[in-house]
């Protein structure tokens, strides 16, 4: 019987040390604020203390250069953004980031209709397993999301699975200069889905599906603790603004809530050298944006003498 239960043990220790290891590697790396994978930076976000946030999804880090616009007025901006996500995973990140932070003085909410509909799944949830296991960070309502699974809170190698090995490894698929940049990173290709796609873009929709009442707690929040509130609208390719297909939808929503939104959308953007796709400017195109977000003398009133 002694043998049986030494045995036993035994077995027991060998399945599970492997667990405890990676479970030692990964915690540890998080604390030296590793990011595994882009936007996977939630445990990072502790001391930024930046006076203006862009915050937003692909068309805010991918187009609004923070650095630029700080050394234009003399203050400290970043990018707050998620990749691929919508307002309501970007509200909740901007308010992790407000209990590690001072308040901004600024933000600049984006408010597209692509950006306006309620997320229902991790977006690439291994941008976020890291943090499923043993709870190791609260991720309060990320866990009522698709893509989260209840087991990865005692499993580690099914929640972390292959990212293990970049922990192990010291390897990052993150975009290397993110944190020097604040954030941005502009897309480098040129047009690429061929110009006889130009005048035919997807469908941009506005979804009525009640993801306005975050632009409200943006809203809220900001009046409540002193900061100006902007809402922007990010240029698309001008085929995209010019055929959506429910705009007024969208302006009556906005309206009824007080919602005003700076729209930098306009016939300078029916240029497809500017984009890399429909949705995205390149680096060239983000240059014609910055130096008409940054001419734009309604924005950045704090800051301006």
């Amino acid at each position: 019987m002694t043998k049986f239960l030494a045995n036993t043990a035994l077995f027991l220790t060998i399945i599970f040390l492997p667990f405890l290891v990676i479970e030692g590697i990964v915690t540890y790396k998080l604390r030296n604020n590793f990011v595994v994978t882009l936007h996977s930076d939630w445990h990072t976000l502790e001391g930024h203390n930046s006076d203006v946030l862009f915050i937003g999804n692909s068309r805010v880090w991918t187009h609004i250069d923070p650095v630029a616009v700080g050394y234009h007025i003399g203050a400290n901006c970043e990018d707050l953004a998620q990749d691929g996500q919508s307002v309501n995973m970007l509200w909740w990140k901007f308010k992790e980031y407000t209990k590690h932070n001072k308040k901004p003085k600024e933000i600049y909410v984006q408010a597209d209709p692509a950006f306006l509909r309620i997320c229902s799944e991790l977006y690439r949830p291994h941008r976020f397993r890291s943090y499923m296991f043993m709870d190791r960070y609260d991720i309060g309502p990320l866990k009522q999301l698709k893509g989260y699974k209840p087991y990865y809170k005692y499993m580690p190698m099914l929640a972390i699975g292959k990212q293990s090995v970049q922990f192990i490894t010291n390897r990052t698929d993150n975009i290397i200069g993110l944190d020097t940049s604040k954030g941005f990173a502009a897309h480098g290709g040129m047009w690429v889905e061929g110009g006889d796609t130009w005048s035919r873009p997807g469908d941009l929709r506005f979804v009525n599906d009640g993801s306005i009442d975050y632009l409200d707690s943006f809203k809220n929040y900001a009046e409540q603790q002193g900061i100006k509130c902007y809402f922007i609208f990010t240029p698309v390719s001008y085929p995209t603004y010019s055929q959506m297909s429910n705009s007024m939808e969208y302006k009556q929503v906005l309206s009824e809530h007080g919602i005003n939104v700076v729209d930098f959308n306009d016939a300078r953007y029916d240029d497809s050298t500017l984009f890399s796709n429909h949705m995205h400017l390149n680096a060239k195109g983000v240059n014609v944006f910055m130096q008409q977000l940054l001419s734009d003398t309604t924005l950045f009133r704090t800051f301006r003498k």
